[in-house]
């Protein structure tokens, strides 16, 4: 009787070890089942089961934080002052040289055609310009070197090689050359203005006359010349009463034809300006 008791108590011990060991080492009846995708699926009363798409957390790994880089400090660099550049001084470009061809372009005391006309340059050459200036009415001048006076640069540039036949500038009795026509009426007053008139080609059968103001009609014969030469002066003395006193040059030019130009005084400055009225006389 002893011996079956002691069989039945090694038996009920030996199940409860086996009891014991399938609680500690296998799963619990409703643990999930991870998928490959990274889902988990969990097992429900009935034998079934349900799939729920819920990634499963990532681990950390040790070595998260010593895979990124570390950053290089920042070393400040130390600011070298650079000397200023010493300036440089602004490059004239006075005095230039300027071939002027029209021996009839005006010089003026100022650089604008309100100021007086003091002559023509005369000699086609090259002449030295010293400054520059622009006038109201955009019109750039230059001062010659000779202190001479101004010339229109912009007419200079433009110059088309026309030169016109008759010129009439005011006479400066210091800069006509040798030799030079000269009349002088038998009366002379002390508003008379000396005249020094020019022509181009060669001329001949020159006669002065004094015009009406109106249809350039010979009023009055003042002298006759023989003949001029290219760019030789002609002096005379003239008398403007106002806009309206007209004289003008007669002469048989190089082609045989007679040709008459008007000279008078402008209304805007003063200045010699002369015209052609030939076949109004």
């Amino acid at each position: 009787m002893r011996r079956i008791i002691f069989i039945t108590l090694i038996i009920c011990f030996a199940l409860s070890l086996c009891a014991c060991g399938d609680a500690a080492g296998g799963e619990p009846a409703n643990s999930p089942t991870p998928n490959p995708d990274n889902t988990m699926t969990y097992p429900v009363e009935g034998g079934d089961e349900l799939y729920i798409d819920r990634p499963m957390p990532t681990p950390p790994t040790e070595n998260a934080e010593s895979s990124v880089a570390p950053q290089p400090e920042e070393t400040a660099v130390p600011m070298v002052e650079q000397p200023s550049p010493t300036p440089e001084a602004p490059v004239s470009k006075f005095p230039y040289t300027l071939r002027i061809d029209n021996p009839a372009q005006g010089i003026y005391k100022e650089p604008s055609y309100d100021s007086a006309k003091v002559g023509m340059v005369i000699t086609a050459t090259v002449y030295t310009i010293v400054d520059e200036a622009t006038d109201d009415e955009g019109i750039l001048w230059g001062k010659l070197k000779s202190g001479a006076g101004w010339v229109d640069l912009d007419s200079i540039y433009s110059f088309d090689g026309k030169v016109p036949l008759v010129t009439a500038n005011f006479a400066d009795l210091n800069r006509i050359e040798e030799p030079f026509e000269a009349f002088y009426p038998a009366e002379r007053y002390d508003w008379g203005i000396l005249v020094d008139i020019r022509v181009t080609a060669p001329v001949t059968d020159v006669k002065l006359l004094m015009l009406e103001p109106l249809d350039y009609t010979v009023y009055e014969e003042y002298c006759y010349l023989g003949g001029l030469e290219p760019l030789q002066a002609f002096v005379t003395e003239l008398y403007f009463s106002g806009d309206f006193t007209t004289y003008g040059l007669s002469f048989i030019d190089e082609y045989g034809m007679e040709r008459i130009f008007a000279i008078g005084q402008s209304g805007r400055n003063g200045e010699l300006v002369v015209w052609e009225v030939t076949g109004n006389s």
